[in-house]
């Protein structure tokens, strides 16, 4: 089963429902880039809450929708921090289902229609002013036309991740739970599979309960890195916030679009232990901070393999001094040679 992360309010306004026309307050996401999935996806709510977030619901006009649904929006008066609401944040709150795709240009009030690239069907929908208010058709990005929500009564807390990321397998007892709970069972497992209620076909695999979407596009580490790298706190948080890509560390609360806003500069201690100790080091050698410096940042390490990789520490070899040595000398006559 597969899961997209997105920030509030907007993971809310995809799975709770209008009582007037019966369908989701906001029915198409907008993205950065585009995908060939089609079928039940699982929505995420990232567990960011920030004041630019509290400003953009204001904005774009959702505090009603969102109130009128039960949510508490503390500070809509400004008699209250903005902090304090009850929307879910860092759990799967629902599940929608993708329907078609399409570029931002098709960003005018009025009705739509085209052919599905991928299922060859045709969709048609309304794009209304509260559409366009709830989503950024800035030029290159896309629309994902997404229809049967359903939102859990009770959300499920949970990691997010990058782009469209597989549902843990120990998490899919649960989530059928609350599919069936959210559907008064119309959402069931005959025989053990997922069923979608919109006609939508899947192909059933039974190790992975449903596999929609053939050819789904899916940003996430390689396998050999995800199994090697964990997380852990590195940019402030007391939970782990921090995740391996390309051998440097990212912020996971700073995943917008399916993409990281901020971190790559700070050397992975697990696949790239010597730059993580180089990064970490402030003192030369000789200084009389190194040594006690050193050890710390060895203590350091140590504790974050064993608290949140439980793995053993080794500590990483050095270069020997003639190894150095080798490689400045030949660094010099490499610069030698480029200047003759």
């Amino acid at each position: 089963m597969k899961v997209l992360s997105i920030l509030q309010p907007c993971a809310s306004l995809c799975v709770t429902t209008d009582p007037k026309t019966g369908k989701a307050y906001k029915q198409i996401e907008t993205r950065s880039w585009d995908t060939k999935f089609r079928g039940p996806l699982l929505i995420h709510a990232s567990k960011k809450w920030s004041q630019d977030q509290y400003n953009t619901m204001l904005h774009i006009g959702a505090e009603k929708p969102l109130a009128e649904s039960g949510y508490h929006l503390v500070g809509v008066n400004k008699s209250r921090s903005h902090m304090m609401t009850n929307l879910p944040l860092g759990a799967i709150i629902g599940m929608v289902n993708v329907v078609s795709t399409f570029q931002s240009e098709l960003n005018k009030v009025g009705n739509w229609y085209q052919i599905d690239k991928v299922t060859g069907k045709q969709f048609d929908w309304e794009m209304t002013e509260q559409e366009l208010a709830f989503g950024d058709y800035s030029p290159g990005r896309y629309g994902w036309l997404l229809s049967d929500p359903i939102l859990f009564k009770n959300p499920i807390p949970c990691k997010g991740n990058l782009g469209l990321w597989n549902l843990p397998e120990n998490m899919y007892d649960i989530v059928i739970h609350k599919l069936e709970e959210a559907t008064g069972g119309k959402y069931g497992l005959p025989g053990g599979f997922l069923l979608n209620m919109t006609g939508y076909e899947p192909e059933f695999t039974p190790s992975l309960i449903a596999s929609p979407g053939e050819g789904a596009v899916i940003v996430e580490p390689e396998e050999e890195q995800k199994s090697k790298c964990f997380e852990f706190p590195a940019f402030g948080a007391s939970y782990p916030d921090a995740q391996c890509s390309g051998g440097y560390l990212w912020d996971l609360d700073s995943v917008e679009d399916g993409h990281f806003t901020s971190g790559g500069d700070i050397p992975c201690p697990v696949c790239n232990p010597a730059g993580y100790i180089e990064h970490m080091t402030n003192y030369e050698p000789g200084d009389p901070e190194y040594d006690d410096e050193q050890m710390q940042i060895q203590e350091h390490m140590k504790f974050i393999y064993e608290r949140y990789g439980k793995m053993e520490y080794v500590p990483p070899t050095p270069v020997p001094p003639s190894a150095a040595d080798g490689h400045d000398q030949l660094m010099q006559e490499l610069k030698k040679s480029e200047i003759n």
